[in-house]
């Protein structure tokens, strides 16, 4: 993005237009949203002259991503469907936030789809039985155990990698018979440390699988993360959470409008 057109009469400092334009770009936001947040923070600065640039640069970047709220009716059993490729931390991200749900006192059962070639679906399984949520394998040709939906407040079905699969199976959880009423949101996960491509070819394939939210992994090696939040967000999948590390207990955030801040003018989360 050429820093050459801007107009030093403005309330912002040159100086400090060109850092938060190289703050942004560096952190892999297009300039073409870069443009628009200076854009947006020089007009700010003009009523409010004592503001820091970054704090009205983060105003805007939060203004621009807002956050992701999902909600189940009252009485009804929450199925969230993680769907995503192999290697995106798919997996991780179940286990962070049953273990966060089941703290909170929450009942959850997590359903591990089958995987061809793999033991992550029996090992997540057991290790999710031990810390109190009810878990086991499920396959696209078998019926869900029902004790799995009738006592659940929250079911996190952890997708195979195979979105065709994983469609099928979290579509025969929607229609089965249940009381309370099921209510099902599908959600993507997504590499920041990825490609933009390889982003991008994701986000459409999510996206044709009914995700409506996106959960960032993989943050803490990402050298451009602001790529893959903006990717997301741009296609109609807003990002809902961010994941940043190993950690079950401190490596998982839901991603509030100070959190997306975060991400494109420090590129992690403070």
């Amino acid at each position: 993005m050429s820093m050459q057109r801007l107009d030093t009469s403005h309330a912002v400092s040159v100086p400090a237009v060109r850092d938060l334009a190289r703050r942004l770009l560096a952190q892999g936001a297009s300039p073409g949203l870069a443009q628009r947040v200076v854009a947006r923070v020089e007009t700010l600065a003009r009523s409010e002259p004592s503001a820091h640039p970054l704090d009205l640069a983060a105003r805007v970047i939060g203004d621009s991503f807002p956050r992701v709220v999902l909600r189940a009716p009252r009485g009804s059993t929450a199925v969230l469907s993680v769907l995503g490729s192999r290697q995106s931390g798919r997996s991780a991200f179940v286990r962070k936030l049953a273990l966060r749900l089941c703290g909170a006192g929450r009942r959850v059962s997590v359903l591990a789809v089958k995987q061809r070639e793999s033991s992550k679906p029996e090992w997540l399984a057991t290790w999710m039985g031990e810390v109190g949520a009810f878990a086991c394998v499920v396959d696209v040709d078998r019926e869900i155990p029902q004790v799995a939906l009738e006592d659940a407040d929250v079911v996190l079905v952890d997708g195979s990698g195979s979105l065709k699969s994983d469609v099928s199976i979290t579509e025969s959880i929607a229609w089965q018979n249940l009381s309370p009423q099921v209510v099902e949101t599908r959600i993507g996960v997504l590499a920041a440390d990825a490609a933009p491509e390889r982003l991008r070819a994701d986000v459409r394939a999510l996206r044709s699988a009914g995700a409506v939210c996106s959960v960032l992994t993989r943050l803490d090696l990402a050298t451009a993360p602001a790529a893959a939040f903006e990717i997301a967000s741009a296609a109609g999948m807003p990002v809902a959470f961010a994941s940043d590390g190993v950690d079950e207990g401190d490596h998982l955030h839901r991603c509030t409008p100070e959190r997306a801040a975060d991400v494109f003018l420090k590129g992690r989360i403070a």
